[in-house]
């Protein structure tokens, strides 16, 4: 057996293997494949295995973008906080390769913020959107800028319905 081959076996399970913890984490099967780089199908097969382990799937179906998640200034706000604890916590890495560590510490620290302060009439975002705001910022459609007026960064997309710059302050 040649090394060659023995590598793309290796990286072949590697990618079974991460596909299959972002199943348990509540990716969708769309940001499992993308992001792994295995078929539709393969990550289908992976995340029916770990369904029928009993346990649970996270939301399936399209990969929701800035377009619908962001279409006014409160849903701004919350998107902008959970991408700027993105950045700060993957650092430059960020602008290189989506870093799911740094994903997962994003979206648990934004859960907490939000059980902390009752904002329970926030929009529930979940591990997926996440991803597909950190893809995104990964493909230059999307920037972390620092508003003129307060200074505070936040999270702007080419692809946002809001025409509101800044989430933070009334007069931008």
């Amino acid at each position: 057996m040649s090394g060659k081959n023995l590598v793309s076996r290796k990286d072949i399970l590697a990618r079974r293997a991460e596909a299959c913890k972002m199943a348990f984490e509540g990716y969708s099967r769309a940001a499992a494949s993308r992001q792994t780089g295995l078929g539709r199908e393969q990550c289908r097969c992976i995340f029916q295995r770990v369904s029928l382990q009993g346990y649970p799937l996270g939301r399936q179906g399209r990969l929701r973008s800035s377009l619908t998640l962001m279409r006014n200034r409160e849903e701004k706000l919350q998107v902008s906080l959970l991408m700027v604890l993105y950045c700060v916590l993957g650092g430059e890495d960020v602008y290189k390769a989506i870093q799911l560590p740094a994903l997962r510490q994003a979206l648990q620290r934004y859960r907490s913020i939000q059980q902390t302060h009752l904002m329970t009439h926030w929009k529930n975002l979940d591990i997926t959107d996440a991803w597909s705001l950190a893809r995104e910022l990964l493909r230059k459609e999307a920037y972390i800028k620092a508003c003129p007026s307060c200074g505070i960064p936040n999270f702007t997309s080419v692809n946002q319905y809001t025409s509101v710059g800044c989430p933070f302050c009334p007069t931008y």
